[in-house]
């Protein structure tokens, strides 16, 4: 509660007014990234087809991190992007993913008191866990994606895929 009572103080607006304004935020952000990740999939589905496979799987990093693994047909794609986050607390890292040369929509505003922000969110497209288990791989068909946050199933991998990460 004194983060609220301290912030409000900072931008210089009630605290319910912060309260509402954060509420607000919360949902547009969410609402523009589920957005932006249903275009990117639909974009996914028409260049590689509704019944390509997608494995998404983490390994160890050479920094002692993660390093996550976005394969398409079993090939790691050129058009995809991808970012690991790694959540120790949950046991869990999530993997995001964005498309090199799409003009994904998703750039939106949001209030927070007087100040107007400017967000290009992104939803989690596969949650794995953390630490890293190489067997273990998120595999859905693109198809499958539209409309959800995580689609598929954690499956173990078989040998020839594991050597593909």
């Amino acid at each position: 509660m004194q983060l609220v009572v301290d912030f409000s103080k900072f931008l210089g607006i009630t605290r319910t007014r912060l309260v509402e304004d954060s509420l607000v935020m919360a949902a547009t952000v969410h609402n523009l990234a589920a957005h932006a990740h249903n275009e990117m999939i639909g974009e996914l589905v028409r260049r590689y087809g509704a019944d390509a496979p997608i494995t998404i799987t983490v390994g160890p990093g050479p920094d002692g991190g993660g390093e996550e693994t976005v394969l398409i047909d079993g090939i790691p794609p050129d058009d995809i992007t991808s970012a690991l986050v790694i959540e120790e607390q949950t046991g869990s890292a999530s993997v995001f993913m964005d498309l090199v040369d799409f003009d994904r929509p998703g750039v939106g505003t949001v209030r927070l008191g007087p100040h107007v922000l400017v967000t290009r969110p992104m939803m989690r497209t596969a949650r794995l866990p953390w630490p890293p288990d190489e067997t273990l791989g998120l595999v859905a068909r693109l198809g499958e994606m539209v409309g959800e946050e995580q689609a598929g199933k954690l499956v173990k991998l078989p040998a020839v895929e594991q050597a593909a990460t």
